[in-house]
């Protein structure tokens, strides 16, 4: 099965036919519109197999399939408080935690695996825009909540960084960047991930950054699973 996570950088409702080109099973996507109040009927027919969560109607968080065949069921892991994580259960498979960690970005993010620590085993795939790495362990050092803690605390139960783990790269060294500060060539961050127990994960890409820049400051994180 493909998965692709986006960051869509607003305004995806003019941008999913493009994303639809890499024919991934199931995408999700931040800083999308609701698609109960988006007036776009193309935009809401393609996603309707799929479930959104935001503050604000024109940017969350978004898990879909296009294929209507394919069975997502949202699960209640009681973290109602983390509203940009959608833990989904595919085809009775595996489980997909759809991810957006916003402000205060990795503290987000390790507050929302403490709180579902019991849920995360090996069939759990987490992946989307973290906004984390350990470049900014620095500023979040005083608060016990790091890119660098979480790392460690994941791989102690089996999920590593996916990205890591096949290429060896060093943790705040990545040779392949997922996002552009403000779409600058020389502000190259990797901020997006997936984790999982790399026995899930057959393939990871990176889209080039030619193909999207024009329509998002982050480039499209492909899965394939075994």
């Amino acid at each position: 099965m493909k998965i692709v996570s986006w960051n869509a950088n607003c305004k995806f409702r003019e941008k999913y036919k493009e994303i639809a080109k890499l024919g991934a099973d199931v995408y999700v996507i931040q800083e999308s519109e609701n698609p109960e109040t988006c007036k776009d009927t193309e935009y809401r027919e393609f996603v309707k197999n799929g479930f959104w969560t935001g503050g604000i109607p024109f940017k969350g968080l978004l898990v879909f399939s296009p294929n209507p065949d394919i069975k997502l069921v949202l699960l209640d892991w009681k973290t109602q408080d983390y509203h940009y994580f959608l833990p989904v259960r595919v085809n009775d498979e595996f489980t997909l935690v759809g991810s957006w960690a916003c402000d205060p970005y990795v503290q987000e993010f390790c507050d929302f695996i403490h709180a579902c620590k019991e849920e995360l085993n090996g069939n759990v795939i987490i992946v989307g825009d973290l906004n984390s790495n350990v470049v900014f362990d620095k500023d979040n050092i005083r608060t016990g909540k790091t890119h660098s803690i979480i790392v460690e605390e994941l791989k102690a139960i089996g999920i590593e960084d996916i990205y890591h783990h096949y290429t060896g790269d060093t943790q705040g060294q990545e040779k392949v960047p997922t996002f552009y500060l403000y779409r600058h060539l020389d502000k190259p961050f990797h901020i997006d991930h997936c984790f999982s127990n790399p026995k899930n994960i057959e393939k990871l890409t990176i889209h080039a950054r030619w193909q999207w820049l024009a329509l998002s400051d982050h480039l499209p994180l492909e899965l394939t699973t075994r």
